[in-house]
């Protein structure tokens, strides 16, 4: 058929065009072939598989217009960038099953053997939310008068829905944005759709709605973050939100372009289709067979068969009668939006925000960004037309204010006004009640209260917090927006206040700006607060910028003179004693800032120390630090030489922000910018201003390798439970043990240490030292004495501290001809403990267990050493001794439970002393050669809530854990693995019998967290339980086991 004859044959049909907008079916012809093309005419067999996705399940839901219409988007994104190495889409890896469907060059209609249904499934490509479309689609729609609710749901549709308007033209005329389906996870289980019907509409298929909820819970379920279980098509538990916040940060695909049609237009429709697919061009064709959405892939003329993409996890061939006699309408993606790279920040505004208008609370739910989209036109209105997008400028219904967290519900006006999507203009009617549905078109202004808000759009609080500004009586005030139960950035706990004074601005103040940036302002004023001067330092920055302003009482103009000059424009809530709000301006450009008054220098709930820093030509450092709270954390990292001062370093201290529920892993040069261990010795403080940060420190060569938890206090007795020193002094290999005591005070300690043979008795070598404020003593055994000691194999080293408020100390063992490193922090007795455990005990052909005591109480000890199977049976005989004042004892397992020489088993330990005072731990490793060699302290208080630091899957490395159960009923134990981001990579659940024991390797328990590097893991607990981590490389060339950071 010839071109010209074609369009004619077209519907024909004129509208207004914008900025985006969907084609009319006659200007898209025009990109195709006349029928007597030559090169068309030829093309007998088209398979357009290599554009496209594996194919996903629909089910238990008829959504398949949904799953047609985002296979679509995914092939339209493939098509436009996949043959192109140098994109960023490819660079990213969504081409990588394009690249393999290549590379393999199947035969056409390959993918529709079912042999094939699964190929090539392996290999990334984009993978859109289906779930997340469907829901912003019915969200972004009004429904009738008769409905009780402003939005349908994906849950229940509303009976009354008015103007029916399609998903895909919806997603044209508000020009929606899609996350990936990581964000938003389709939910398959089939209990959950009716489950959920049930509980908000009292029906299982919403035929009755016979419970129809109110608009705030249906708001309460529809924008929440609340987390719903549900089955995923493993049969696994998966634990998320329904419309995660994340989601709503991530949305950033979507249509530049395509044809909204019915089958009305076409003359021919198979002749129609081939020439689309001829094209390149994939069609979502509804009614592809009886009651059926599918993607159109490809066609065989000969066999005169269709390709279809279906979303029963298959590819299926459909007879051209079949469709041409059933199909309705389509859909065709001609343009993907270019802009994907970065996330729609018109997205951002959807949802539930916690609010404060000048410090008083509210709830806001804002449902579209622009007029519902079914107010203006129905799906008839737009067939074969191009679509409009909808203006950003006229002001349309968006969402509710539930005044002060009350049922008092007023409605809401938005309108982005042409801002690109970061600020929206809202108005709130506060003098009247929300009318009922629908949404309609308004012409003019509505009345109400106005408020000018902007969104973070960068950084970690992206799409979790907003200000702005709003008007009473002529007055501006300060308004924050933010997400609930979501902090990254750790907004402190409001405090309500019932005055405001202009002495509030006084102070220092911690500032986050959106994009990230975080800042100390310190402010003062000499003139009754009509002006302040100050400055504003960076977190990590060296350099403190000036600050000069003008104060209206509760509003502040400043102007920051650092490089590049900028304004500060804040509103200190008159109705909380910190919280304070407004905007950054540099050359024209404005960005969101909140923050809040601290009490001079922030305040720090936590001081950590690290004695022991490895000052080798080839060494490094490392830390890791956890925040396991709901705030964010400033972590203020400083190392102080010998000398007791700061030591030289591009940024020591150096401060860096934690946000809630992440886990940084950091060299020192890293952190420091530089070695600070250069040219001496140091050890390094962590403060932070939240209590709930757990930590350790690794230090080697990388051959050499272990760790230690850090101090959280300084002691006055502390035991170094092993020293070796000298040729044999460790299992026959020649040991050097290296001391480290730090004095973490202000003030001068003195210390008297005391070498203990391994028969409690003195040898002779006592040394006092005095360690000024800050300053760190670090020795070889061979030195610390002023003489040589000769060999030493396993005494002690007692060291009293006899003025002062006390140290911290560690010791490091170097076997020098196995080329391996332990540590152990030395040990301090607790006044209330008589019963020690250890996790993990093992007498195997790769590991001996070597057990070591020490009497520090001033009375004799009578101990009972137990041992115990992974069962919870006893485990060899139970050993009792009597330890003296002072007094050692040291034995392997086999030796100490009288098990048989050729015995192997693995379990756990526990001792028993009838009194205070007795401290241990257990040395594990190579029982040929010490190629690895491991120690950990006797732990002595079980918890139900602790924190393992880091997890090291992959790269040539493995993490273990062992958990025991010392109670005497059963213990629910659920091991939960966190990426550093917080995100919950996956959990076990196990119960552990009285005596019980697990180990295993945290990869065996989370199998998703087998190539994890970084991150940590939360050990919960019904019961008290003790546990220790264990981290080695897979060739066992070091081993390193540390204890957890206990919560509760």
């Amino acid at each position: 058929m010839p071109k010209k004859l074609l369009l004619l044959l077209l519907l024909l049909i004129v509208s207004s065009a914008g900025a985006l907008q969907a084609e009319k079916l006659i200007d898209f012809a025009a990109r195709l072939p006349s029928s007597d093309n030559a090169g068309f005419k030829a093309a007998k067999v088209r398979d357009l598989s290599v554009h496209n996705t594996s194919s996903k399940g629909q089910w238990p839901t008829g959504m398949c217009p949904s799953f047609s219409f985002i296979a679509g988007v995914e092939a339209a994104y493939t098509r436009k960038y996949c043959s192109n190495p140098n994109s960023s889409f490819y660079k990213a890896g969504y081409c990588d099953r394009y690249v393999a469907y290549k590379a393999a060059n199947p035969p056409a209609f390959h993918m529709a053997k079912l042999e094939n249904f699964h190929a090539f499934e392996q290999y990334k490509a984009l993978n859109l939310s289906e779930l997340y479309y469907v829901d912003r689609v019915k969200t972004s729609m009004t429904t009738s008068a008769s409905a009780n609710h402003e939005t349908s749901t994906i849950v229940c549709g509303e009976e009354g829905v008015t103007r029916a308007l399609r998903g895909p033209a919806s997603l044209m005329l508000s020009d929606i944005r899609l996350p990936e389906e990581q964000y938003a996870v389709f939910v398959q289980d089939p209990a959950f759709y009716p489950s959920a019907q049930l509980a908000l509409f009292g029906d299982e298929h919403c035929d009755a709605c016979t419970k129809s909820p109110t608009q705030a819970q249906l708001d309460n379920y529809e924008f929440s973050e609340k987390k719903f279980d549900f089955l995923s098509v493993d049969e696994k538990p998966v634990h998320r939100a329904f419309i995660p916040v994340d989601a709503r940060r991530n949305a950033r695909f979507g249509v530049a372009d395509m044809v909204f049609a019915d089958d009305s237009a076409l003359a021919n429709k198979i002749d129609f289709y081939e020439k689309c697919i001829y094209s390149g061009f994939e069609v979502i064709v509804e009614g592809a067979i009886p009651g059926h959405s599918m993607l159109l892939i490809g066609y065989d003329r000969d066999r005169k068969k269709l390709l279809y993409k279906d979303h029963y996890e298959r590819f299926k061939e459909v007879d051209y009668d079949v469709t041409a006699g059933l199909s309705s309408g389509f859909q065709i993606i001609i343009e993907p939006a270019s802009d994907w790279t970065s996330p729609s920040t018109e997205e951002m505004w959807l949802g539930a925000w916690d609010t404060w208008v000048d410090g008083q609370y509210g709830k806001l739910v804002i449902r579209r960004s622009r007029l519902a989209g079914n107010v203006k036109y129905t799906s008839d209105d737009l067939f074969n037309k191009e679509i409009p997008e909808l203006s950003t400028t006229a002001w349309a219904r968006v969402g509710t204010f539930y005044e002060d967290n009350s049922s008092v519900r007023r409605i809401v006006y938005g309108r982005l006004n042409g801002s690109g999507g970061d600020r929206m203009q809202l108005i709130v009617d506060f003098d009247h009640p929300e009318p009922p549905p629908p949404s309609v078109e308004i012409s003019g202004t509505p009345a109400g209260q106005l408020f000018e808000m902007r969104v973070f759009d960068s950084g970690p609080g992206a799409g979790m917090y907003a200000t702005g500004t709003t008007t009473k009586g002529g007055v501006a005030y300060g308004v924050l927006m933010k997400r609930p139960g979501e902090d990254p950035l750790g907004l402190i706990p409001l405090s309500p206040d019932n005055a405001f004074f202009t002495d509030k601005w006084e102070g220092t103040f911690l500032l986050h700006t959106d994009g990230g940036g975080e800042g100390v302002l310190t402010l003062n004023s000499q003139d009754d607060f009509k002006t302040v001067k100050g400055t504003y330092k960076a977190i990590g920055g060296t350099t403190a910028s000036q600050v000069t302003g003008t104060v209206e009482n509760h509003h502040l103009t400043l102007t920051v003179n650092a490089a590049a000059v900028y304004g500060l424009n804040l509103y200190f809530h008159t109705a909380d004693k910190r919280l304070v709000t407004g905007r950054k301006t540099i050359v024209g450009l404005s960005n969101a800032v909140f923050g809040y008054r601290t009490s001079g220098e922030t305040h720090y709930q936590t001081r950590l120390f690290f004695p022991y820093f490895d000052i080798g030509a080839n060494s490094f450092n490392g830390f890791a630090v956890s925040n396991y709270s709901d705030s964010l954390g400033i972590l203020k990292f400083t190392a102080y030489t010998k000398a007791g001062v700061e030591a030289t370093a591009p940024q020591n201290p150096a401060v860096r922000m934690l946000s809630s529920g992440h886990q940084t892993a950091l060299l020192a040069d890293e952190i420091f910018g530089a070695n600070p261990s250069k040219d001496t010795t140091v050890w390094v403080e962590l403060t932070s201003d939240s209590s709930q940060v757990g930590a350790f420190s690794q230090y080697g060569d990388g051959v050499q390798l272990d760790g230690a938890v850090p101090w959280s206090a300084p002691a006055k007795n502390l035991y170094f439970s092993r020293i070796y020193q000298g040729q044999g002094a460790f299992r026959g290999k020649t040991a050097d043990t290296i001391l480290t005591l730090a004095n973490p005070n202000s003030t001068i300690t003195q210390v008297q240490c005391e070498m203990i043979n391994v028969d409690g008795k003195t040898m002779g070598l006592s040394q006092p030292y005095t360690i000024g404020p800050f300053k760190v003593l670090q020795r070889s055994v061979s030195q610390f004495f002023g003489e040589n000691p000769g060999v030493i194999a396993g005494a002690y080293l007692r060291v009293r501290v006899t003025l002062g408020e006390g140290i911290v100390g560690a010791a490091v063992i170097r076997l020098t001809q196995a080329n391996t490193t332990f540590c152990l922090n030395a040990l301090v007795p607790e006044s209330d403990s008589n019963v020690l455990y250890s996790a993990q005990i093992a007498k195997v052909d790769s590991y001996f267990t070597f057990l070591r005591l020490i009497n520090t109480s001033d009375e004799t000890r009578n101990v009972t050493i137990r041992g115990i199977n992974d069962s919870g049976t006893s485990l060899g005989i139970p050993k009792t001794l009597e330890l003296l004042p002072g007094g050692l004892y040291h034995g392997y397992v086999d030796v100490t439970l009288s098990t048989s020489t050729s015995a192997t088993y693995v379990g756990s330990l526990k001792v028993e002393a009838d009194g205070p005072g007795v401290v241990g731990d257990v040395v594990f490793g190579d029982p040929l050669n010490c190629k690895y060699v491991a120690a950990l302290a006797l732990q002595d208080k079980p918890f139900k809530k602790a924190v393992f630091n880091h997890v090291a899957n992959g790269g040539g490395f493995f993490t273990g854990i062992a958990v025991y159960n010392p109670g005497s009923g059963p213990a629910s134990v659920t091991i939960s693995v966190y990426s550093k981001t917080g995100a919950l990579v996956g959990k076990k659940n196990q119960i552990l019998a009285a005596g019980q024991r697990m180990s295993q390797l945290v990869a065996e328990l989370v199998p998703a967290s087998a190539s994890q590097l970084g991150g940590y893991v939360l050990v919960e607990a019904t019961e008290g339980v003790v546990a220790q981590e264990l981290f080695a490389s897979d060739s066992l060339a070091f081993l390193s086991s540390v204890p957890p950071t206990v919560i509760e």
